[in-house]
């Protein structure tokens, strides 16, 4: 039993925002991206304060990708997820320890949804036990043994219900399986030692037969002896941060993470794995060996431009081709999403054009909010259209503005979706 609701008027919304994003990841609805895409739609227009828009055929048009010629009196894809989800939030609201809070419902007959703050009642006082004989002390202590493991397998389900999941089941979703590990794989960049402890890194060299290697000569020469690879001294501070943020993420999904440098990575490593590599774009690593596509192609000679290669109306042919790498304070980043070693897992490449990119590039992958406009875009996304087919796969591109190699501001640019030949094939 719970009190008359309390008025909505003192409910903010941020507090909605809270309980919807909670609602998002709720194990009702966070599998079903129609009633994700419709319960955040109809809160959003009606915080924005177009509630009265809120009708069957703007909501097919704007949620469901129905054309100008939709027909509610024929398509009933409005009406019948609207009942669904009316069901799931019933659904949700009558399990144990949610019967008190915030709300959000979407009453029958209506496309609006209400909140309210539902206040617990108090439980009763029970009346005072009678004196009990033996038989039915040993009944009365079975019992509590019941209730004890009952309370125990309750208390396992609500702490798996309130590990916090992903508001981008696009990005992050095959990363939360249960029981299957992920590994959050570093960067490491090629440095080359000279005399007693002198090393160098010149950031257009990154493999050991990379051709233009005049300054490193030119050191070399001024030292008096030869250039030696170091493939395993140093990583980058941003990958450094990137894998702990991406890490920090995983666990408190309780997701069993395994760090490992990229060099010391092959093929049976990704068997029955998911993969996050946190790397510059010119550090090598495992995806250097794999046929992976991107739809950003990264070009590591001068600064590092990135060439685009399906450009849009209004969208320049390539990103970065101007900027000055030692004074500039705009960089690049790729998020990309391709599929693993089995099409069940996947693998997560986070990279920046300069380390402090990388960084940008995994907190904007873990940023609630960012996650949450992600999963729109997506979502909003038409089976065919100008990014291409839509998939599972796909890469983001980033702009970052930075000082002094620190993240400033990180912001999204376009997106496109990837088509990945499987199985995937080893150089």
């Amino acid at each position: 039993m719970t009190s008359p609701m309390l008025g909505s008027a003192g409910v903010s919304a941020q507090a909605v925002r809270l309980e919807l994003a909670r609602l998002l990841e709720s194990r009702e609805i966070r599998n079903s991206p129609q009633l994700r895409k419709l319960l955040e739609f109809l809160v959003e227009e009606t915080l924005a304060g177009r509630a009265e828009s809120l009708k069957e055929y703007s909501v097919g048009l704007s949620v469901f990708q129905r054309g100008a010629d939709f027909d509610p009196r024929h398509d009933s894809i409005v009406r019948v997820q609207a009942s669904t989800l009316r069901k799931k939030l019933e659904a949700h609201y009558t399990q144990p320890g949610t019967s008190g809070g915030l709300q959000i419902r979407i009453p029958r007959g209506s496309y609006v949804p209400e909140w309210d703050v539902i206040e617990p009642a108090l439980a009763s006082t029970p009346p005072p036990p009678a004196p009990a004989t033996r038989r039915a002390w040993l009944w009365a202590a079975a019992g509590v043994a019941a209730g004890a493991g009952a309370m125990a397998g309750g208390m396992a389900w609500w702490q798996r219900e309130q590990t916090p999941q992903t508001l981008a089941p696009a990005l992050w979703g095959t990363f939360l399986q249960p029981q299957v590990e992920t590994i959050v794989s570093f960067g490491a960049p090629l440095f080359f030692i000279m005399g007693n402890g002198v090393y160098v890194r010149d950031v257009r060299v990154n493999r050991k037969g990379d051709g233009d290697r005049e300054q490193l000569e030119k050191i070399s020469q001024s030292i008096g002896d030869a250039p030696r690879p170091q493939e395993d001294v140093y990583t980058g501070i941003g990958e450094t941060v990137g894998v702990h943020l991406v890490s920090d993420y995983l666990r408190a999904r309780q997701v069993t993470t395994k760090l490992a440098n990229s060099h010391y990575l092959g093929p049976p490593d990704l068997s029955g794995r998911n993969l996050v590599i946190v790397s510059s774009m010119r550090f090598q690593t495992l995806l250097d060996s794999l046929r992976l596509p991107h739809a950003f192609e990264f070009n590591p000679a001068n600064t590092g431009s990135l060439r685009n290669l399906r450009p849009l109306p209004g969208e320049p042919a390539s990103y970065g081709e101007n900027d000055g790498l030692a004074r500039s304070s705009t960089s690049y980043a790729r998020i990309t999403l391709w599929p693993s070693a089995s099409p069940e897992h996947r693998i997560l490449s986070l990279s920046g054009r300069e380390t402090w990119a990388t960084q940008a590039a995994a907190q904007y992958a873990v940023d609630p909010a960012e996650q949450r406009a992600l999963e729109s875009r997506l979502m909003s996304d038409p089976p065919q259209g100008p990014r291409g087919t839509k998939s599972p796969y796909f890469e983001i591109l980033l702009k970052v503005q930075g000082k002094n190699n620190r993240v400033q501001q990180t912001s999204y640019l376009t997106h496109r979706y990837l088509e990945v030949p499987l199985p995937l094939r080893f150089w």
